[in-house]
């Protein structure tokens, strides 16, 4: 019996461990990583870790009320990329609850099906799919699609949450050959490093 009971907690310790492990090695890779909010405009209510070399600039949009555009971008969207910071693949719009006129179920139906590219509507995204993830206590909604620029294929997705005071809607934009590439891995521990500020 005290050896199934060392044996259990041996086993325990182990388990422990490994998770430790775990948790120290993932949080290693955004450690150094600057944490970003808008201060200015305390109802945008979340902040979330930008990489290194990231630029980002934001500001309330002239023409809708309420809407705050801020653009993140890499040092390259693609590795074929000639010149540094000349793409911006990767964008998040805000829409604060109390101006805007941001209609959630009208987004979410667009957001849901294939996506009219010109207005002659000749060319429109292909929906691929869709899943729902939660990071803290934001349940973020995704949407993927592909398009095609020329003869490249491209895939777009769409991560939608909201909170008390916004709603919240990154737009990334990489090509499908790069889509779980280092950019992509940057992004995805971007979002997983999202907090909300109450």
């Amino acid at each position: 019996m005290r050896k199934h009971i060392i044996k259990i907690a041996f086993t325990g310790l182990i388990a422990l461990l490994i998770l430790a492990g775990c948790s120290i090695f993932s949080g290693d890779k955004t450690q150094d990583w600057t944490v970003f909010a808008i201060e200015e405009e305390p109802a945008i209510d979340v902040q979330f870790k930008l990489p290194p070399q990231w630029h980002v600039d934001y500001a309330p949009s002239i023409e809708k009320i309420g809407q705050w555009e801020i653009a993140l971008v890499p040092p390259r969207c693609s590795e074929d990329q000639e010149e540094d910071y000349a793409d911006n693949c990767i964008s998040l719009t805000v829409n604060l609850k109390a101006l805007s006129d941001f209609d959630k179920n009208e987004f979410l139906t667009f957001a849901s099906q294939n996506i009219t590219l010109n207005p002659s509507g000749g060319e429109e995204t292909i929906m691929m799919g869709q899943n729902t993830f939660e990071v803290e206590d934001l349940t973020i909604q995704r949407f993927n699609h592909k398009l095609f620029i020329g003869e490249e294929e491209v895939r777009m997705s769409l991560f939608f949450f909201d909170t008390k005071s916004a709603y919240y809607t990154f737009i990334t934009e990489l090509p499908y050959a790069e889509r779980e590439g280092e950019v992509a891995e940057q992004f995805d521990l971007l979002l997983n490093s999202l907090e909300e500020i109450k």
